[in-house]
């Protein structure tokens, strides 16, 4: 009796997976274009997106990306929170300072319900729940 020995190609990783993964990544094209770009074709492509350590690195790479944008939302938001303070001070309400705060805690991932809000010069002082007990944070200008 023969026995099949199964030849399993090797998965080596090198530079155009590395630039198709990345293409792939960022979403921003069709595939039909990338694999175009690189002449690489969708059955060797698909082939190799079955590999974990091709996958794994589209969804690293796609963290990565997702991290960053989310990261410049933050920088844009405390930049206008910023601005409002140094300009509208007086103006600002509580009400438009909390939906800052929330939307960057939400970004955060880390997002919890604020009772009281005052605006110093200290900087921005809000009062946070935690356990039925208040506690202030100060947040400098």
């Amino acid at each position: 009796m023969s026995q099949h020995v199964s030849k399993k190609a090797v998965f080596v990783w090198d530079e155009v997976k590395q630039k198709i993964a990345e293409a792939v990544a960022k979403g921003d094209r069709p595939l039909k274009d990338i694999l175009t770009e690189f002449k690489i074709n969708e059955r060797m492509f698909y082939r190799w997106k079955k590999h974990p350590d091709f996958q794994r690195k589209i969804d690293e790479i796609i963290q990565d990306i997702d991290i960053a944008q989310k990261s410049e939302r933050i920088k844009i938001a405390k930049r206008v929170i910023r601005q409002k303070l140094e300009q509208d001070a007086g103006n600002l309400s509580k009400k438009d300072l909390l939906d800052w705060l929330k939307y960057v805690g939400e970004e955060l991932g880390d997002y919890s319900e604020h009772k009281d809000i005052n605006i110093s010069g200290e900087g921005v002082i809000f009062y946070i729940p935690e356990n039925n007990r208040d506690r202030k944070e100060i947040v400098p200008e």
